[in-house]
């Protein structure tokens, strides 16, 4: 049974959507940037978020369909029609952290820079607040990711299927 990983940037969804099975799993992100030939950083500069947000939604479509597991992005739960889309799944797993560890996540991340994340700590975090109840809202499960290790994580989860 496939799960569809969801949370707000460095909770660390596509890390364990890979260690849960390697060769079968979706990263909406790695998907995106193949679709569209370019960093999602520069598809934004170049493209603005409204472009992004549908090729995500179109993207999260075919995603779900695949019977894989899937790492969206952090901002999938922006559209309406995406909350929508993920409510009528089973085990959607929100992986859920506090804004303090998560925005040091993002800092120390050096391979993945989000458009997102290149605002201020207070625009970053105000994101987070205004998501975080989209999160709950389509979550069938909900992990606390705090001071767990990853092995944890795919533990819980694997507990659940």
């Amino acid at each position: 049974m496939a799960v569809v990983l969801i949370g707000f940037m460095g909770a660390g969804k596509s890390t364990i959507v890979r260690a849960l099975d390697q060769e079968n799993f979706i990263d909406l992100d790695q998907a995106i940037e193949q679709e569209v030939r370019m960093p999602i950083l520069q598809f934004f500069q170049d493209y603005g978020e409204a472009k992004f947000r549908q090729i995500e939604r179109e993207t999260l479509e075919a995603a779900v369909l695949s019977g894989f597991n899937v790492a969206t992005g952090g901002g999938i739960v922006q559209l309406a029609e995406n909350r929508d889309c993920l409510k009528k799944l089973k085990n959607v797993v929100y992986l859920k952290a506090d804004f303090e560890t998560l925005y040091e996540r993002i800092l120390s991340e050096q391979k993945n820079k989000r458009p997102l994340a290149l605002k201020s700590m207070q625009a970053v975090e105000q994101l987070f607040i205004q998501r975080e109840k989209f999160y709950e809202e389509v979550a069938d499960i909900i992990i606390e990711t705090k001071g767990k290790k990853p092995e944890e994580i795919i533990k819980e989860i694997q507990e659940l299927k």
